[in-house]
């Protein structure tokens, strides 16, 4: 998609009403020139057609990544996406509430809810993105679909397994402190490093 933002020409863009010369395919009246309509406006708006071709070269990407998110969703909508994968921890959180532990509550909300359960949706999304590309033969690509699967299936089991042991060997404070540190970094490389915004933009 940024390929297409980078590369867009006004000039160059097609327009139905001339491909058809201006006259209406059934009935060969006609028709107003809807290319001359935009050019009006956007005249009016930027001055010229380079001015726009500009913009939407330069600018209207970088908004439309602010807006989406390097994902193609914003980050709280990964947060909303996750809430299922954060209710495997409903009964830890609500052991700390129930018995007044409001600091490990805390903790305990801010590593399901806001890193580790968005972490883990962006992290398959980017997998499914750089993937996505349909392969020769059906077998190699169903067999590509149940490895990315497991991938992300295992993934899910890892980070459980890794907390459960973390909480089994160091006190709930210090595995807590552990944990969302961990979690941070994870989501920080999912959501902003390089590598993952290069495999999100496979499929451009």
């Amino acid at each position: 998609m940024q390929k297409l933002f980078q590369d867009f020409s006004f000039e160059e863009a097609k327009c139905f009403c001339c491909s058809v010369y201006h006259k209406d395919p059934s009935t060969g009246e006609t028709i107003l020139c809807d290319r001359k309509c935009v050019k009006a406006c956007v005249m009016e708006w930027f001055t010229d057609v380079q001015g726009f071709d500009n913009f939407v070269r330069q600018d209207l990407y970088g908004l439309l990544i602010r807006q989406h998110g390097q994902k193609g969703l914003p980050y709280l909508w990964f947060v909303f996406a996750a809430l299922p994968w954060s209710w495997c921890a409903i009964d830890f959180m609500a052991s700390r509430f129930r018995v007044g532990d409001h600091t490990a509550f805390a903790f305990d909300t801010l590593f399901w809810c806001f890193t580790m359960g968005p972490c883990h949706i962006g992290f398959s999304t980017v997998l499914a993105n750089a993937t996505q590309s349909k392969l020769c033969t059906t077998v190699r690509d169903m067999t590509l679909s149940v490895f990315v699967t497991f991938v992300v299936i295992f993934s899910a089991c890892l980070v459980l397994a890794i907390t459960a042991v973390i909480r089994a060997v160091l006190h709930w404070w210090h595995a807590a402190i552990l944990n969302l540190i961990l979690s941070f970094v994870a989501t920080a490389l999912v959501f902003c490093h390089p590598i993952s915004k290069c495999m999100g933009k496979c499929s451009g």
